[in-house]
């Protein structure tokens, strides 16, 4: 009993929502991937979060990718499926089969260890994506300093340069201005 509590938890686990999506979900993250204690059906996850320079930083994993892995053809559970090592431990008590009870606990303590790699996988992501936000985060304030230092002149300063500019053309339309306009010939005559 016991175990088939944990089968229910390991389902309610594989169906986690955020904001009304399963977040385990792949690119379906609208249906439950875990339908039951059998197992996850295959969902893709081809959506990926990337960088500003465009370099991919982060692609979800599926239920079915951490804890019901497949492999072979036809697909059958690989050694580090959660849901396939706690149905082959309900069986194994049921029929008081203690050979099976051991090779289950084995199969648990593989599928523990998978998992555990997922959740590594998981937390390197976190700190990749940590990262990448703090870098977007520093580009940003450095390029809104550079907008602000464009747009905030400095108004009575501009205004100053301008009043003498302007003091600097007029004195040299004066000096141009009376400059004689008197040739050589002008002279010779």
């Amino acid at each position: 009993t016991q175990v088939q509590g944990l089968q229910q938890t390991l389902v309610s686990i594989a169906n986690t929502q955020v904001e009304g999506r399963y977040i385990f979900g792949g690119d379906r993250d609208q249906i439950a991937p875990a339908a039951g204690v059998a197992g996850i059906g295959a969902l893709p996850s081809t959506r990926v979060i990337d960088n500003p320079q465009g370099q991919p930083v982060y692609q979800g994993l599926t239920a079915q990718q951490i804890f019901d892995p497949a492999s072979g053809a036809p697909p059958a559970p690989s050694p580090n499926s959660t849901f396939g090592a706690l149905q082959t431990l309900v069986t194994a008590l049921q029929a008081n089969d203690t050979v099976g009870i051991n090779t289950a606990l084995t199969s648990l303590g593989t599928a523990s260890s998978w998992v555990n790699q997922q959740l590594a996988y998981y937390g390197g992501a976190e700190n990749t994506i940590t990262a990448q936000q703090t870098a977007t985060s520093s580009q940003i304030v450095n390029l809104q300093t550079q907008i602000g230092g464009i747009r905030d002149t400095n108004v009575a300063q501009a205004a100053t340069e301008l009043t003498q500019l302007t003091t600097d053309q007029t004195a040299a339309f004066s000096a141009q201005a009376s400059i004689s306009r008197k040739s050589l010939f002008d002279y010779l005559g």
